[in-house]
């Protein structure tokens, strides 16, 4: 069913237009901005503090496998010595020597 155009009908009467703040029952003033603007720091800390936890949990087991690191670096550095191979002797001169008769 089509909407009939009669002048009572706010939807199509072009003198005076419909605002959507009218359409919704709201008036944008500065009080309703400042508590949308309140509302949303508000969900923005919920958020945080929801996930603060995991958050917690993650930068104490950096902190810990940076710390065992720490306590492994000797033995690392022991076990790279004892693995480094001597250098060879590359000195072959002694091939060419004449033999003593």
């Amino acid at each position: 069913m089509k909407a009939q155009r009669t002048p009572g009908n706010q939807q199509f009467n072009r003198q005076h237009p419909v605002e959507c703040h009218q359409v919704l029952g709201a008036d944008m003033d500065a009080g309703t901005i400042l508590g949308f603007t309140a509302g949303y720091f508000a969900a923005v800390a919920g958020i945080f503090f929801l996930h603060l936890p995991v958050i917690i949990l993650f930068i104490a087991l950096l902190i810990a496998a940076g710390a065992l690191q720490l306590l492994l670096l000797p033995f690392v550095l022991l076990i790279r010595k004892l693995r480094r191979r001597p250098q060879p002797d590359t000195d072959a001169s002694w091939l060419l020597d004449q033999p003593k008769r």
